[in-house]
């Protein structure tokens, strides 16, 4: 259940967020920025796995941290995000991810669990689950 107040409460945390956000679809890439800029100042895109790991070693050297929530598609073009987060994992083993799927069932997300991934939101996209999700990952990352 989403709590507003508690939200609201954690806006100015957010602004030092650094999230990166990765998904094919033009369409659902676009809706959700929309929904998550008003929450994170500070988020990059990606439109595949590739262009994603690209983004975060680029940002890991520029600014010698590293993101702090990752939040993938699970199907995309050429790399999955199955192996996208394996690969993210193994530079950070600590990094906040969130997966994305339409599917809840398959091989690759009973995998994605046992990795610590820190949630997943069932697609198409449901706006409340995932700031609910997000809410969750960012009084951790307070917290630490």
């Amino acid at each position: 259940m989403l709590n507003i107040n508690e939200l609201k409460e954690l806006l100015p945390f957010c602004k030092l967020i650094n999230v990166l956000f990765v998904e094919d679809n033009d369409i659902v890439r676009e809706q959700t920025i929309k929904m998550l800029k008003k929450v994170f100042p500070n988020i990059d895109t990606a439109n595949n796995g590739k262009e994603a790991i690209e983004i975060y070693e680029s940002f890991t050297l520029k600014n010698n941290s590293f993101y702090d929530i990752v939040i993938s598609d699970l199907s995309m073009p050429i790399l999955n995000g199955s192996d996208l987060c394996k690969m993210i994992l193994e530079k950070n083993p600590s990094q906040s991810i969130i997966i994305l799927s339409a599917h809840t069932e398959s091989e690759e997300f009973l995998e994605l669990e046992k990795l610590s991934i820190k949630g997943f939101v069932q697609k198409p996209i449901d706006q409340t689950a995932l700031l609910t999700k997000l809410i969750s990952v960012i009084k951790e990352l307070k917290s630490n």
